[in-house]
């Protein structure tokens, strides 16, 4: 997983940013994409994936990037249920295996979704 700046956009107080994000799994596979970051959320702009995704794999890719995303654009990580401080606006994603079981976690179910 690599995720990297292309650049960023400052309108006043608000500012975007866009990153690449690239996912290469170990049977060849890939995807790549252009990600946006702004204070109303993240967006997906360009996704390219060898082969094809999945709708289910394409549901996937928001939790197989969500912590190396956070991680570059320097993002807070989000309070915990019962701290009271969450605002109620993004509902919590399940809970995934972080650093390499991760990866072969996302690259499994790849595989699978592919067949």
């Amino acid at each position: 997983m690599s995720v990297w700046p292309a650049w960023a956009v400052r309108e006043g107080e608000r500012a975007t940013r866009w990153f690449h994000v690239r996912l290469v799994f170990a049977d060849g596979a890939r995807v790549e994409g252009l990600v946006t970051v702004s204070e109303d959320g993240v967006g997906v702009e360009d996704l390219r994936a060898r082969p094809t995704l999945s709708l289910d794999d394409l549901a996937a890719f928001a939790d197989w990037i969500e912590e190396p995303l956070a991680r570059a654009s320097g993002a807070v990580p989000e309070p915990s249920a019962g701290s009271g401080d969450a605002t109620g606006r993004h509902r919590r994603r399940a809970v995934r295996p972080r650093g390499i079981e991760g990866r072969r976690l996302a690259a499994r179910e790849y595989t699978a979704a592919r067949r």
